[in-house]
């Protein structure tokens, strides 16, 4: 939920006392205000973007793959990505253009069971997880981009960058990779004044 969002209504969350009938909407709104507050911290006073690790290498040896080696995200919803993991991930490399390697949070759920109420099958966990995607456009919305490669369309192989500051075709390039950070307060102008 992007932070304008959350001002559109007053917070209100559940006061327990001796009593108090814990039935299906009263548990729903009990986790979902800590979980609604976790986020709003997330994107009130953080920048989205990398936490941590999610650094991108070339196969070994070169072919049309990557390594996404472990680290945390956050995207711009406030949603806390995990990749636990390194994950190989396949590159098009016969089509030539910019491939941006992205990843968005979602939610999977897990282990169907039967409710009570007229027999509607619901999942009784919500998997946390993320995906990995190409796509030739820059990333908009919730994606983070973990790395960039101007593929040559002719499909060589991808290496990592021999000058990370200018990778080449098919180089890894990092250079754009949101970092999260201390939430931006506006911007600062500098001039300089040279009277005679």
């Amino acid at each position: 939920m992007p932070l304008e969002d959350f001002f559109k209504y007053q917070r209100r969350r559940i006061n327990p006392f001796k009593g108090l009938v814990i039935d299906v909407p009263t548990w729903a709104d009990a986790h979902s205000y800590h979980r609604d507050q976790q986020r709003l911290h997330a994107v009130a006073m953080h920048q989205h973007g990398i936490v941590t690790g999610l650094e991108v290498f070339a196969w070994n040896p070169p072919d049309n793959s990557v390594v996404i080696y472990p680290g945390i995200a956050v995207d711009a919803q406030g949603n806390t990505i995990v990749v636990s993991e390194p994950q190989r991930f396949y590159i098009r490399t016969e089509e030539q253009g910019t491939a941006y390697v992205v990843m968005d949070y979602r939610e999977v759920p897990q282990e169907m069971a039967q409710s009570l109420d007229g027999g509607k099958t619901e999942p009784v966990y919500i998997l946390e997880a993320y995906r990995i995607g190409e796509q030739r456009s820059a990333p908009e919305g919730t994606q983070i981009e973990v790395a960039r490669i101007a593929v040559s369309g002719d499909k060589a192989g991808i290496t990592d960058a021999v000058n990370p500051m200018s990778p080449d075709a098919n180089e890894i390039d990092g250079r754009y990779r949101p970092l999260a950070g201390p939430a931006r307060r506006g911007e600062i102008g500098v001039g300089v004044a040279d009277l005679p």
